[in-house]
């Protein structure tokens, strides 16, 4: 596919574009709307289990598609240079599946059947945690500022995903009882990150051990 563009960019390009599709379709073609209601929206009184995947290709408003697609853009094009398209793919897959399986199950369990929950924040927090996780150390800081400020404001990438994790904690708890953002979904994205990041980070260790020669070993 898109045989000029770079992998990362090619494969960061088919999933906007899928997302990007099943949004129109949900605005401009309403003979699409009983298919969508049935497999792209996570309903907790109806759950399917087809519809924890398809919700994760789906999105409410405008903003909403652009800025997770943004940060997909930004975090995950070179997060995929690293791993790679088929880790990429498994890890954003995986991500927003637990993602909205979190989410379902805790608004079943508390009863708030009415719920209903749809957008890729599962899979793009899965993403963030992982590249923030497998560099912890890396410098990150805040797009658009200006230059100066944004060097005052730069952390340790651990830091940023950690203060992520403590937003969606504290918004779970405060906004329990009407959440205004599905804070599972994006804890449950990033619990899945952080599993990857850690399993590549060891994995890379010992493919270190096993290629230092005996001698680095001994000493």
């Amino acid at each position: 596919m898109w045989p000029s563009l770079p992998p990362a960019a090619a494969t960061a390009f088919a999933i906007i574009g899928a997302n990007a599709t099943i949004f129109a379709l949900w605005r401009l073609w309403p003979p699409a709307w009983r298919l969508l209601n049935r497999y792209f929206i996570s309903v907790a009184a109806y759950p399917r289990v087809f519809s924890l995947v398809g919700a994760v290709f789906s999105h409410q408003t405008v903003a909403h598609l652009g800025m997770n697609m943004f940060v997909l853009w930004m975090f995950g094009t070179k997060l995929h240079d690293e791993i790679g398209r088929g880790d990429f793919l498994a890890l954003y897959m995986a991500a927003g599946l637990l993602g909205s399986f979190a989410s379902l199950s805790v608004h079943v369990l508390q009863n708030r059947l009415f719920v209903t929950s749809l957008g890729a924040s599962g899979a793009i927090s899965g993403v963030v945690a992982a590249s923030g996780l497998i560099h912890p150390d890396e410098k990150w800081t805040i797009a658009f500022l200006p230059r100066s400020w944004q060097e005052q404001l730069s952390a340790p990438a651990w830091l940023f995903v950690a203060g992520l994790v403590t937003f969606d904690l504290v918004g779970a708890v405060v906004n329990r009882r009407a959440p205004k953002l599905d804070y599972y979904a994006h804890l449950g994205g990033f619990f899945t990150g952080a599993v990857y990041a850690y399993n590549y980070r060891e994995k890379k260790r010992q493919e270190r051990e096993r290629n230092r020669g005996w001698f680095d070993r001994v000493l």
